[in-house]
């Protein structure tokens, strides 16, 4: 599921400011048997880096919104886009009480 692109921005400066390596760009592959690039990065030379380390792979596309209308499985509102507005706004409350 595409997530928004300020909510994608906002969990790839949390990695990087934890020292994770973070990478930007539009996926491809030149050809059926051709690696992946991201951007410029070559996907293969770049993970070959980590080869037998135990990593974690988060992977955020970033899409438009949705146009269907959901329903929220929290608090059963209605609503179009990639979260229910309703429940984001408490989310964001209760952080500001922290």
């Amino acid at each position: 599921m595409p997530v928004s692109r300020t909510e994608a921005l906002k969990l790839s400066t949390a990695a990087f400011d934890v020292g994770a390596e973070v990478l930007r760009g539009q996926l491809q592959r030149s050809g059926p048997d051709a690696g992946w690039t991201l951007g410029e990065v070559n996907l293969n030379e770049w993970l070959q880096r980590f080869q037998d380390r135990e990593l974690v792979v988060i992977v955020a596309p970033i899409g438009s919104e949705s146009t269907e209308k959901r329903y929220c499985l929290t608090c059963g509102a209605e609503y179009v886009g990639n979260q229910c507005p309703h429940c984001r706004d408490i989310r964001q409350r209760l952080r500001e009480r922290s």
